[in-house]
C-alpha cells in the first residue's frame, strides 16, 4: 500500500466525502494525489495528497471507528500552517475555489506576511511568507509594540 512517508508526522483529515475533499484541495491548495483505497462500503479508507511538498492523508467520516470531521463535532481544534513563497498567490487560489478569508493576508510583527482561511470541511489554514528574518529580541520588541497599539484600540 502507498501510503506516503515511511517515517514522520502526518495529518490525516477527516472529512465526509474524501474524493470530493481531493478536488477541493487540488484546486484549492495545489494538492496532488498520491494514492486512495476504498472501504467495502465504496468510502475511502485512506488517501494521501501533498501539499506544498507535504504529506496529508484523508479519510471519510465513519461513526463506526469514531471518526468525524470538524464539521460535524462543531469545530477544528488545530490551524494547519503552509509556509510558500507565493503566500499571496495560494490565498487568493484557496479563496477563489471555496475557503472562508478568517483574517485577510497581511504583514505581521514576527515577520511572515499571513492570511488565514476556513475550507468547507471545517479545518483551518494558515498561509504565509516570511518577509523578514528578525531576531528573538526584535519579535519581542515588536509584539509589545503590537500589543500595546491593540489595547488602545479597544
Amino acid at each position: 500500500m502507498n501510503i506516503g512517508k515511511e517515517l514522520g508526522i502526518v495529518l490525516n483529515l477527516i472529512v465526509p466525502n474524501s474524493i470530493e475533499a481531493i478536488e477541493f484541495y487540488k484546486k484549492a491548495l495545489s494538492a496532488k494525489e498520491v494514492s486512495k483505497y476504498f472501504g467495502p462500503d465504496g468510502s475511502i479508507m485512506h488517501a494521501a495528497i501533498t501539499i506544498n511538498g507535504e504529506y496529508f492523508y484523508l479519510n471519510d467520516s465513519n461513526e463506526n471507528f469514531g471518526a468525524f470531521s470538524p464539521n460535524e463535532i462543531g469545530g477544528c481544534p488545530l490551524d494547519i500552517w503552509i509556509i510558500t513563497d507565493d503566500a499571496d498567490e495560494l490565498f487568493k487560489q484557496a479563496v477563489e475555489a471555496g475557503c472562508e478569508i478568517t483574517m485577510e493576508m497581511d504583514d505581521m510583527f514576527w515577520g511572515d506576511r499571513m492570511g488565514s482561511l476556513k475550507d468547507p470541511y471545517g479545518y483551518n489554514w494558515m498561509i504565509s511568507k516570511t518577509i523578514e528574518k528578525l531576531s528573538d529580541e526584535e519579535i519581542e520588541k515588536r509584539s509589545k509594540e503590537f500589543f500595546k497599539e491593540m489595547e488602545n484600540m479597544s
